[in-house]
């Protein structure tokens, strides 16, 4: 993204969180950084409708749907991490009907997990070949997911349960 703020030009980069099947909207998150320059003047300037200069895709965490492939994907993020592993996810499930996900994403509470209630439906849209794991650092009371930061050894219990019904060689992990 490139902007302009008090005469200066700016570039950031963001990574895309729509599926590659939406090829008219892409849909990016910006989180505002404390101090951020840019991330501030996004959150507190930019309005829907609003045009954004954008440079091409860069970067090479990617996979491309193949309506062939019957892939069982693991995917860990915390935070704004989330952003990419939407689009992966989000584009899998809609190309790969023999493929499924399980997403391990890590946030301090409730309030911060982005893009809550889109993986609720997607779940219920998508049952049986997407699980998402919510590890939280501050979880509220009667809280059933991981507790916690995803760190490697919260990490390491959600891959044992995770591998009481799949096979480690059968699993592509993306972080």
């Amino acid at each position: 993204v490139v902007v302009t703020i008090d005469g200066e030009e700016h570039r950031r980069a963001y990574s895309i969180a729509s599926p590659v099947q939406q090829p008219h909207q892409v849909d990016i998150v910006i989180k505002r950084i404390a101090d951020g320059r840019v991330s501030g003047w996004l959150n507190e300037h930019l309005r829907a409708g609003d045009t954004l200069q954008v440079l091409g895709p860069s970067g090479t965490f990617t996979l491309a749907p193949d309506a062939g492939q019957a892939r069982r994907l693991l995917m860990v993020g915390g935070g704004s991490g989330i952003t990419p592993l939407m689009s992966i996810l989000q584009s899998v499930l809609l190309a790969e009907p023999d493929s499924w996900v399980v997403l391990l994403y890590g946030n301090r509470s409730v309030e911060d997990i982005i893009f809550h209630e889109a993986l609720r439906r997607l779940v219920k849209s998508h049952a049986g070949r997407l699980v998402v794991r919510h590890v939280l650092e501050a979880p509220p009371k009667g809280w059933r997911g991981g507790r916690g930061r995803l760190d490697r050894e919260a990490f390491a219990r959600e891959l044992d349960v995770l591998l009481e019904t799949t096979a480690l060689q059968d699993i592509t992990l993306y972080q």
